[in-house]
């Protein structure tokens, strides 16, 4: 008996967190076809630092399932996420920064489609300022607010 699908099991409208997910395990196998495209770099970069964690989580996952752990382009791919979340935490500090975070996600955008990021493992106590983490750290024990 052959089962056909019916009208009523598509009545409920695709949300905004379907597509991004959906765009998001689609660009990687866009993006694998030819990594060095810079349309499907930008595809992969904006899925990347433009939409919710869950469709970023999707993004590496799907990425992770089509490289090696240890190919250039997942590493840059990495990096980007990396830099981003340190530059996203810099504009959360400092809102008042001259620099929007829309003009550092079109920096890390235009680096990552140009292959500017790195393609080899970042240092992440190179990222994280490892100063400043510690005093913050230290003074959220003690309960002390430091002046921004």
């Amino acid at each position: 008996m052959q089962r056909r699908l019916s009208d009523d099991q598509y009545e409920k409208r695709a949300s905004m967190d379907d597509w991004t997910t959906f765009m998001a395990e689609i660009a990687t196998v866009i993006w694998k076809d030819d990594i060095a495209d810079k349309e499907s770099r930008g595809i992969v970069a904006g899925c990347c630092i433009l939409f919710s964690q869950p469709a970023t989580e999707r993004l590496l996952k799907s990425a992770a399932d089509k490289f090696k752990w240890n190919d250039p382009a997942f590493i840059q791919l990495q990096n980007l996420l990396i830099e981003f979340s340190s530059e996203y935490d810099k504009f959360q500090q400092y809102p008042e920064s001259p620099q929007s975070l829309s003009v550092i996600r079109s920096s890390l955008l235009d680096r990552f489609v140009n292959g500017e990021i790195a393609a080899q493992p970042l240092v992440w106590s190179s990222i994280r300022q490892p100063e400043e983490w510690i005093a913050k750290e230290t003074d959220q024990w003690r309960g002390v607010s430091r002046p921004t």
